[in-house]
C-alpha cells in the first residue's frame, strides 16, 4: 500500500496503514476498503499505537485518523462509537497551540485550534505554574472565573478553564479578529488618513458607549475592572467591541438596597406576580478563594494598574477604597484619549506620573494635539465632551460621576444634539442646539 493518500498526497501514518480501512487525516478520503463490521475505539500513542496496529490487521476494523496524528479512531459501523470518536476526550490534545499573540504579566496568550469545535480560540497560559506562587495561581483562576461569569456581548467570553498535563493552568476564550482601541488611536495620531476616515469621532463614541455598557453590567454584578485602557478594548471587524483582561478585577461587597426585606427586617412583598422573598438580583460572582487575595487595608499590595488611566486612590495603593468610581475615572481617561489622541497625564517616570495623577495635573483637552483633531467634526474638539471627560477625571471620587450610566447619559445627550449636564449650558447655548437639531 502507498505511503501517501491517493487523493491529496498527504503522508499516511505507518501505524494506521495496516488497518483494513483508513481515512486520510488531511482530506478524509478513504484510502482502503472496509472489509468488516467489528468495532472498537482506541487512542494511539506510543505503546497503544502498536496495539491498534495489531488489532487492525484482521480486516474487521476501520481506523480513522483525525487532525492530530497522536490518536486514531477505530469504528464499528452502526454503533454510537462511530460518532463519539469524532470528539477528543483529552483536554491536552483538544487544543493545538500555534504562535504567541500577546504577553502580559506572567501569562502568555496563544492562538490555538479547538479540535472538537473546530474553531480558533485564544489560549491564556500561566507558564511554570508548578513553581508559581499560590497567589499568582489564585489570581489567574480568579481572572478566568470572573470573566467567565460576566456574560455580556461586550465582555470577552471564556470557554474553558483547566490544568494541562505539563501542570500549567490555562483558560480559553474567544479569539478576536480586529484591532485594539490603542492601535486605532495611535494610527490616527500618527496621521493615518484612512484610520481617521474609518474611525471618526462618531464611531469612536459608539465604541466607547459599548465599553460603558460592559463596565456598567460588571458593576451591576459588583465587579470593578481596575485596569480599563484602550489596550484592553478590542474592536472587531464587524462592529464587535470586547473588554478584555480582567486580571485586576475586584469583587465589591454586596450592595444593601433600601427597602429590601433582608436589610430592613420587614417582610418582602410580592411584585408583578412573583412569590414574596424571591431575589430579583443576579447571583453573586463566585471565584476560588478570593478572600485569600490581598484586599484589606492592612495588606495593601503594590501599586497595580496602568499609570495615566488609574485614579489617584489606586495610584496610592489604596485598593480597599476602590469602588465603581475608579472605573469611571478610567473611562474618563479613555474618553480623553479618544478626543485628544493623547493620555491625560504624562511624565518622565513612574513617580512623576503618580504625582501628577494624585494632584490632578491634567492638561486641558483643548490644549492637546496643537489644536488639530482630524477625527473630530470640522477638526475641532467638542468642548461639551471635553467637559464630560474632565468630570470623570476629577481627583476626588465624590466629584466624579457616581455611576457609569450617568456618564453615558451625557455622551448620549451630545450624540443626539442636546446639552450635557456638566457644561451648564445657558439659554443661548440651548437655543443654538435646538436650531442645530431642527435644521
Amino acid at each position: 500500500m502507498s505511503d501517501t493518500c491517493p487523493k491529496c498526497g498527504a503522508k499516511l501514518d505507518a501505524a494506521i496503514k495496516q488497518a483494513a480501512d483508513i481515512r486520510c487525516p488531511s482530506c478524509g478520503a478513504a484510502a482502503a476498503p472496509n472489509g468488516g463490521a467489528d468495532v472498537k475505539t482506541v487512542v494511539v500513542g506510543d505503546a497503544a499505537r502498536q496495539s491498534a496496529s495489531a488489532e487492525g490487521t484482521s480486516g474487521s476494523t476501520r481506523i480513522i485518523a483525525p487532525h492530530s496524528t497522536d490518536r486514531v479512531r477505530v469504528e464499528r459501523p452502526g454503533s454510537g462509537l462511530s460518532a463519539l470518536g469524532l470528539l477528543v476526550p483529552d483536554p491536552e490534545a483538544r487544543y493545538i497551540r500555534s504562535g504567541v499573540v500577546a504577553r502580559g504579566g506572567q501569562a502568555a496568550v496563544y492562538e490555538a485550534r479547538d479540535v472538537n469545535i473546530r474553531r480558533r480560540v485564544a489560549m491564556k497560559v500561566l507558564p511554570d505554574s508548578r513553581t508559581a506562587s499560590e497567589e499568582d495561581i489564585l489570581r489567574f483562576i480568579h481572572e478566568a472565573q470572573i470573566t467567565g461569569q460576566l456574560e455580556h456581548p461586550s465582555i470577552v467570553p471564556v470557554y474553558d478553564l483547566g490544568l494541562a498535563q505539563d501542570g500549567n493552568v490555562y483558560y480559553t476564550m474567544k479569539y478576536i479578529r480586529g484591532s485594539s482601541l490603542k492601535d486605532i488611536i495611535k494610527r490616527i495620531r500618527e496621521g493615518d488618513s484612512e484610520a481617521a476616515r474609518l474611525y471618526p469621532l462618531s464611531r469612536l463614541l459608539t465604541i466607547f458607549q459599548k465599553v460603558c455598557d460592559a463596565v456598567a453590567f460588571a458593576h451591576s454584578r459588583r465587579v470593578i475592572h481596575c485596569d480599563l485602557k484602550p489596550e484592553n478594548i478590542m474592536v472587531g471587524e464587524y462592529g464587535e467591541v470586547l473588554v478584555t483582561d480582567w486580571g485586576l478585577a475586584r469583587i465589591l461587597p454586596p450592595r444593601h438596597l433600601p427597602g429590601r426585606g433582608a436589610d430592613t427586617g420587614q417582610k418582602a412583598q410580592p411584585q408583578h406576580g412573583r412569590p414574596a422573598g424571591r431575589s430579583q438580583q443576579p447571583p453573586a460572582i463566585e471565584t476560588v478563594e478570593t478572600d485569600r487575595l490581598p484586599s484589606g487595608p492592612e495588606d495593601e499590595p503594590a501599586i497595580m494598574g496602568t499609570p495615566g488611566f488609574m485614579p489617584p486612590e489606586q495610584a496610592l495603593g489604596k485598593t480597599a477604597a476602590l469602588d465603581e468610581r475608579a472605573d469611571v475615572y478610567a473611562l474618563g481617561a479613555i474618553l480623553y484619549n479618544i478626543l485628544t489622541l493623547h493620555l491625560p497625564v504624562s511624565g518622565q517616570d513612574l513617580d512623576e506620573l503618580i504625582r501628577k495623577t494624585v494632584a490632578g495635573e491634567i492638561i486641558p483637552p483643548s490644549a492637546r494635539a496643537g489644536g488639530r483633531f482630524p477625527h473630530c467634526p470640522g477638526g475641532k474638539l467638542p468642548e461639551s465632551l471635553a467637559a464630560v471627560a474632565m468630570k470623570a477625571l476629577a481627583p476626588a471620587p465624590d466629584d466624579r460621576y457616581r455611576m457609569v450610566k450617568e456618564m453615558q447619559r451625557d455622551i448620549e445627550a451630545y450624540q443626539t444634539g442636546f446639552a450635557v449636564s456638566v457644561e451648564q449650558a445657558g439659554v443661548f447655548r440651548q437655543f443654538a442646539l435646538f436650531l442645530r437639531r431642527n435644521r
